[in-house]
């Protein structure tokens, strides 16, 4: 479960880091707005999407590992916040050790998805719920910031793909 999560979790959060600083390099707005841009009304803004995206990373990690979930202050920051808050996460996923992540292999997983409690077992718990929300929350933000006109792509977002 280790090698599912955490390498996964801690590439894609830099990734997301990446991706925030190409945003902050082409504001064409103050902050705060650009922070605020939504997808469609009824969507998180930006700033929450990130903050989202952060928080799965913790809520996918701690159960699996037998920890409590780090909480993260929910409210509304500005782009140097959301990149301490990425540096925790980090720090956080780096202090996770294999070994956790055997001792409780066969955890059952209670948590909450909205007004919906569940029990999951802990790969379905990851391969079902925990890493599809972490990855539908850091495509919202690319998608958000693409929206603003950060000329991003999808090397931004994996990391992989290189196009000329």
């Amino acid at each position: 479960m280790y090698n599912s999560s955490i390498p996964i979790l801690q590439r894609y959060l830099s990734q997301l880091t990446g991706m925030l600083v190409q945003a902050q390099e082409h504001l064409t707005v103050n902050e705060t707005d650009f922070l605020r841009s939504r997808l469609a009304p009824d969507m998180f803004p930006l700033w929450q999407q990130v903050l989202i995206t952060i928080s799965f990373s913790l809520r996918a990690s701690a159960p699996l590992a037998g920890c409590p979930i780090p909480q993260i202050d929910f409210h509304e920051k500005s782009f140097n916040q959301l990149h301490h808050d990425i540096q925790e996460a980090q720090k956080f996923l780096t202090q996770l050790t294999p070994e956790q992540f055997t001792a409780n292999a066969d955890a059952i997983i209670y948590h909450q998805a909205g007004q919906a409690v569940h029990e999951m077992s802990s790969s379905v718990y990851l391969q079902h719920y925990a890493l599809p929300n972490f990855f539908f929350h850091l495509t919202c933000v690319y998608a958000i910031l693409r929206q603003q006109g950060v000329p991003l792509g999808k090397s931004d977002f994996d990391g992989f793909h290189q196009y000329n």
